[in-house]
């Protein structure tokens, strides 16, 4: 995309003497790298030579009287490069000139490093940074992010807690004013819903009695909201385990009421939540009386 306006005229190249000269303006062109770029300058005579010189001539030529050539890869943001255009005619010698000024830009890039989908849950907290091969003058925006997060148009900074579960696809601009251009980033997120028990807090075993399988009612077992976790238990009542589908399994080896801490982990996403329940353990059920009346038969 080129851009003129009329700056304080250079005198790169100054006008003969013995001619009739006109010593031109000045103009500013911005250029990205690799654009092409072709000025075909028209003259209110016929027989006009075109010829060009400065640093903007080592990628500009001529053809007739029409420039021509690519904007040059640059190192940095921004390059300059000045070219002088001498046009002349001959019976009578006149030379009329203009020169103009190039900035010739990086192309603009941009990247958040996210490495695929970004997996988060609700009421987790988002915080990206972009990476951008401008410095300054750039403004960033987004569309397609979670609920609860934004972005910063001025660094690009993408942050927030989602509040709504699910799939999203975002596309984040990032534009260049001065040189009119634009780079965008798809981003993918992952939203998974906050951690729930969906079980009892009590649980009730009988020491020294082997819990039933996995296959027992839900009570011996820890039901939650969603899929992929893993389980912690604290240890408080001795030879009790929690297994990876949340089935509790073992042998009580303790009396009384004990609150137990359970640590829950969502591993794809980092989102912990800590339960307790409430253990119950009571001793076996026994007769303590012995049949009344007759004759008693012991073991019988």
């Amino acid at each position: 995309m080129a851009m003129v306006m009329m700056t304080v005229p250079t005198m790169a190249m100054l006008p003969s003497e013995d001619v009739f000269a006109d010593s031109g303006s000045t103009y500013a062109v911005g250029l990205v790298e690799g654009t092409p770029y072709d000025y075909s300058p028209t003259f209110n005579l016929s027989d006009v030579t075109v010829e060009i010189s400065g640093s903007a001539a080592t990628w500009l030529s001529v053809s007739g009287t029409s420039i021509h050539g690519s904007a040059p890869e640059v190192s940095s943001n921004t390059e300059s490069y000045d070219l002088t255009i001498r046009a002349s005619t001959t019976q009578p010698s006149q030379e009329a000139y203009q020169y103009i000024q190039f900035t010739v830009y990086d192309t603009l890039e941009l990247d958040y490093n996210d490495e695929g989908t970004v997996m988060t849950y609700v009421g987790g907290y988002v915080d990206m940074f972009p990476t951008v091969n401008f410095t300054d003058g750039v403004t960033f925006s987004a569309t397609g992010l979670p609920t609860g997060v934004h972005i910063d148009e001025t660094t690009g900074t993408i942050s927030g807690s989602p509040s709504n579960d699910g799939p999203y696809s975002a596309m984040i601009t990032v534009s260049h004013m001065a040189s009119g251009q634009e780079d965008t980033y798809g981003m993918d997120f992952q939203v998974s819903k906050a951690i729930e028990v969906l079980s009892g807090t009590d649980m009730y075993m009988v020491n020294g009695q082997e819990l039933p399988s996995s296959e027992s009612p839900d009570h011996y077992r820890l039901e939650c909201n969603i899929d992929g976790l893993t389980f912690e238990l604290d240890g408080s009542v001795s030879g009790i385990e929690i297994n990876s589908d949340g089935t509790f399994t073992g042998i009580p080896s303790s009396m009384g009421d004990i609150p137990m801490k359970i640590t829950i982990t969502e591993e794809s996403t980092g989102q912990t939540y800590e339960f307790t329940l409430n253990m119950h353990i009571v001793s076996k059920l026994t007769f303590d009386s012995v049949p009344t009346g007759g004759i008693i038969v012991s073991g019988a």
